[in-house]
């Protein structure tokens, strides 16, 4: 997905999001690599297409992989 310059994995499922997430910090840390693909829930995905609030609205700072870029690109 890195090579393909993927904007974020968009899951419905919880520990779809937590593997996805989490996981790559783990791989950053053990094998000094920089993967940083954001990871959001559809219905995050779907306020941000409604023009919801990402901070207020949809929670989108509490994620583990930054998601700003998201954020910006949809506006």
């Amino acid at each position: 997905m890195k090579n393909k310059e993927t904007d974020a994995i968009v899951r419905q499922c919880q520990a779809c999001y937590l593997m996805y997430s989490e996981e790559q910090i783990k791989i950053n840390k053990k094998y000094d690599k920089k993967y940083n693909l954001p990871v959001i829930f559809y219905p995050q995905i779907l306020g941000l297409a409604l023009r919801a609030e990402p901070v207020k609205d949809l929670g989108l700072n509490f994620h583990s992989v930054e998601t700003d870029r998201i954020s910006a690109k949809v506006k």
